[in-house]
């Protein structure tokens, strides 16, 4: 995927082709919209500068002219603001950026032409105060007409060429000295526009290019930020969730454990440590592979999430070693009812792929503060209840010392 670096970026984050083929999408039909946005100022000041002329020359021979230029300019202003408040209600997607610009085009030179007029059709051979009408007119229109028509450039050129050209031609065309002096000042004056226009529209284009290049960044940062966060908590899983099972992995089974320690200090309450081992487990993995034991273990897990409280915690210590920390404890009896049912959903037939496998467990339990008051000590009292029990045949469980009542 080609990259594009950033204009203007001190970071220097690249943007990858399709981004930037899309933010040059967006510069165009900004500066469309900001012709339409802009245009119903050129249309107020171009109607009342039609109307100057039209009052200024009031007096001439002529009047046809005159009457027909204005009233093709007063139609022509009304069709225009139409396509200017149909603009502003439509839905300006990018897909419909083409229509609207070559519309505004129309609208532009549409405009062009009929000031262009003014000056090939309206122009007074001898009145020198109505010459100059037309021409201080006419200048100011083309002035002003830079910044609302620069955003869309043919527009904008096309609008000073349609309206200044025609100008230049009669001046020329009048073969008097004065006037030629005045045409070639119209004539520069036309060029010193065009590059004005230009210009403006390269400032206009940079400025929503800044805007959206940093916006394109800021997503990019953001983005950056969610894969980030995304990867952080993939590295705190993996540093405290077992890969295989989910379930928590050595490292957090000790710090829960020390924290569940703390509580029932705090709480004066009993608390259980089960200890929890295959039987045999070794012999399903030399004989039917790990993948195999991979998925006994996993769905050893899930059966015994089903029916432990969410409070308590199960973690994999290793191999085919769990723990089980149950807090709260109010009754022995129901640590020995749970830990009973684990003995059954684990001699359950276990069907992996086309095998039906037949497994059990060994539990030892150490109950805090009657096995031992801190992490070390349950832990070791848990581990060797469980190795009695699996010295004798396992399939069973073990507390420490005698608890059970009834």
């Amino acid at each position: 995927m080609n990259l594009i670096p950033l204009k203007n970026n001190p970071l220097g984050s690249p943007l990858s082709s399709g981004k930037a083929s899309n933010i040059a999408k967006k510069i165009e039909n900004s500066m469309i919209k900001l012709g339409y946005m802009q245009s119903h100022i050129g249309l107020i000041a171009s109607l009342f500068c039609a109307t100057i002329i039209f009052i200024g020359l009031a007096g001439m021979h002529d009047k046809f002219n005159l009457y027909v230029w204005f009233s093709v300019f007063l139609l022509a202003t009304g069709l225009r603001t139409l396509l200017v408040m149909y603009y502003k209600r439509s839905t300006n997607t990018i897909e419909h950026m083409e229509k609207w610009r070559n519309l505004f085009v129309f609208g532009a030179l549409l405009g062009g032409v009929l000031w262009g007029a003014t000056g090939l059709f309206l122009f007074p051979e001898s009145d020198n105060l109505q010459q100059t009408l037309i021409i201080l007119i006419l200048a100011g229109t083309t002035a002003g007409s830079v910044p609302l028509y620069s955003s869309v450039l043919v527009a904008g050129w096309g609008f000073l060429i349609t309206a200044v050209l025609p100008l230049i031609i009669t001046l020329f065309n009048t073969h008097n000295y004065n006037n030629l002096l005045l045409d070639a000042t119209v004539t520069a004056y036309l060029f010193y526009l065009i590059a004005l226009c230009q210009r403006a529209h390269n400032s206009m284009r940079e400025s929503f290019g800044l805007q959206y290049e940093n916006n394109a960044l800021l997503n990019n940062l953001s983005e950056a930020k969610q894969q980030l966060e995304t990867i952080n908590k993939k590295l705190e899983q993996a540093a405290t969730h077992d890969p295989l099972t989910n379930v928590a992995n050595r490292n957090l089974f000790v710090t829960t454990f020390a924290q569940a320690i703390e509580r029932a200090k705090s709480n004066k309450k009993l608390l259980a440590l089960l200890y929890i081992d295959l039987d045999n487990f070794k012999n399903i993995n030399d004989i039917y592979g790990h993948h195999v034991g991979d998925q006994l273990l996993l769905l050893l897990t899930e059966r015994m999430e089903e029916f432990v409280d969410s409070s308590d915690v199960i973690a994999r210590l290793g191999g085919d070693e769990f723990t089980l920390i149950i807090e709260n404890v109010t009754n022995p009896n129901d640590v020995a009812k749970l830990a009973k049912k684990i003995c059954r959903v684990a001699s359950d037939t276990m069907k992996i792929n086309d095998l039906e496998l037949k497994v059990s467990v060994s539990i030892g339990i150490g109950v805090y503060p009657i096995d031992g008051d801190n992490a070390e000590k349950l832990l070791h009292v848990a581990d060797k209840a469980m190795y009695y029990v699996k010295e004798r045949g396992g399939n069973n469980f073990r507390f420490n010392v005698t608890l059970l009542t009834g």
